[in-house]
């Protein structure tokens, strides 16, 4: 019975120290784990802000994109009905001209040289 006794209590000093052993290994595993979670949380939380970061960098410049559009649009408008304007008004001199000159054939040669510089200056 001694001796039964003691195998009992040397099984349990066996297991004891197995469990003790597998404690430490858990331990050292959960402490890996951890670290690796916080790891990977701390990558995903830079990659989320240079993503944000990104993303507001392209609607800034799809913002400036269309205000510059919106500035060359006006401006080419205010070309175009300037252009217009001085269009009309040559067509209306040169109408003027011709009623004035139907007597005179070299005036109206002249004003259609003048006109056709003048046409050929502003598409330059």
């Amino acid at each position: 019975m001694k001796e039964q006794i003691k195998s009992t209590e040397q099984e349990l000093e066996n297991y004891s120290a197995r469990m003790k052993a597998m404690e430490a290994k858990f331990h050292h595993c959960k402490e890996h784990l951890n670290a690796a979670l916080e790891e990977q949380q701390s990558l995903y939380l830079r990659s989320k802000e240079q993503c944000q970061k990104a993303i507001q960098e392209i609607r800034q410049s799809e913002e400036a994109h269309k205000a510059s559009i919106q500035e060359n649009k006006a401006n080419s408008e205010a070309l175009r009905e300037d252009f217009s304007r001085k269009v009309q008004q040559t067509i209306a001199q040169g109408k003027l001209e011709v009623q004035q000159s139907r007597h005179s054939p070299s005036k109206a040669r002249s004003w259609i040289a003048n006109y056709s510089q003048c046409v050929i200056k502003s598409n330059a």
